[in-house]
């Protein structure tokens, strides 16, 4: 389908201010320069933008309060249906992309397939494979074991097998996993650097789950892309994602959103290792992105209270830092796209990029919390909410 798609507003993800352009082309599910034939829809009063990109999200996870309780109880099929209504939330809500860091049974590898060919509608989802952790580490109710260089390569080569586009690794404890911290390191630098070279030898990538300086630092030191978290970075962690020129996914709403969930029933600790990771934590970030670390968008969405469409609240908690309202608004879109790697295919509207685009209402560039509520949603060209 050709479309020319009007609006009162069009930001492109990329620049300071708005388009003087009121129409976007679309032809066969890309953005061109001009379409013929086309079917005008008219969206006055609204914003376009491109679609938002969710650089950290769990599919498989659904907002539980006792996340290893749920998953480790729920048959693979109940999983699987609560995986595709998340993905659905998160589409509905205007994310257009999403990168799951962690599946379990194949379910999220069969989701993506069924979006790819058209049977699903949900986000493009970028594919992690099992979270790879140590014997007992961070996640081993729903992750891969592994222990000691050679069988974390073959866990990254399980992944890969299965389609992974990144390989997930968790350097450190956490706070949903009882009896492990935050602060300890877990998976070791040589484990993490033969994980890695098999990532980066297939041309892939990988992220970590490190929340402790010291597990940031080994995952830096061993090659790592993107580390989410790093609650507890300090000047040689800041000193040396600028020498690898990795990425940070600070993941802003999860520890937020946890410590809500203490009213309602989120178990004792999970909720104490929210608040100490909270301590301190903006004050460490606000010297990463002064000192030029480079940040990404990504909510952890599927941790407790921490909805698959509530993204919106992840870019105004960015917003509120140094970073400002529009280049918070570039992170969930075209600096997320290439973080990913995919800057030149989506997280833009300009002619060649995917014709992911949704609306919204009032002015997103001075109140990014106008994306809560996306009226009209395209993906690849496909109209998937909204007239």
């Amino acid at each position: 389908m050709n479309y020319i798609i009007k609006a009162d507003k069009i930001w492109d993800g990329v620049k300071e201010t708005y388009s003087v352009e009121k129409e976007v082309y679309v032809s066969d599910g890309r953005i061109v320069a001009k379409a013929d034939k086309a079917e005008t829809i008219n969206l006055s009063g609204y914003t376009i933008m491109p679609g938002l990109i969710n650089a950290h999200c769990h599919l498989i996870l659904h907002g539980d309060f006792d996340v290893q309780k749920v998953i480790t109880t729920d048959s693979p099929a109940t999983t699987a249906i609560k995986a595709a209504r998340n993905a659905n939330k998160a589409l509905m809500a205007g994310i257009t992309t999403v990168r799951d860091l962690g599946d379990i049974n194949g379910i999220v590898a069969d989701l993506r397939k069924l979006i790819d060919v058209g049977e699903f509608v949900g986000p493009r989802i970028l594919y992690s494979g099992y979270l790879i952790c140590m014997t007992g580490g961070h996640g081993w109710f729903f992750g891969r074991e592994a222990d000691g260089p050679d069988e974390c390569r073959k866990a990254a080569r399980e992944q890969l097998k299965r389609g992974a586009q990144w390989v997930k690794l968790m350097a450190t404890g956490g706070i949903l996993t009882p009896g492990v911290s935050p602060e300890s390191y877990q998976l070791n630098e040589d484990e993490m650097r033969a994980a890695i070279d098999e990532a980066h030898k297939a041309e892939k990538k990988a992220a970590t789950h490190a929340q402790g300086a010291a597990g940031v630092k080994i995952a830096l030191r061993a090659g790592i892309d993107t580390v989410e978290h790093g609650f507890y970075i300090d000047d040689e962690a800041i000193e040396l994602f600028l020498e690898k020129d990795a990425w940070l996914v600070p993941t802003l709403n999860a520890p937020q959103k946890t410590i809500e969930g203490e009213k309602y029933g989120v178990p004792g600790h999970i909720i104490k290792k929210a608040k100490k990771v909270q301590e301190g934590f903006l004050a460490r970030l606000e010297k990463a992105i002064k000192a030029g670390v480079k940040i990404g968008a990504g909510s952890d969405a599927g941790t407790p209270l921490n909805g698959h469409d509530i993204f919106w609240l992840e870019i105004v908690n960015l917003s509120k830092t140094s970073l400002g309202k529009i280049r918070a608004m570039k992170c969930a879109t075209s600096i997320n796209a290439k973080m990913l790697g995919l800057e030149n295919e989506i997280g833009q509207i300009s002619p060649g990029f995917a014709a992911d685009l949704i609306a919204v209402k009032g002015d997103p560039l001075d109140d990014p919390s106008v994306c809560k509520d996306v009226y009209w949603v395209m993906k690849d060209g496909k109209i998937v909410k909204g007239q």
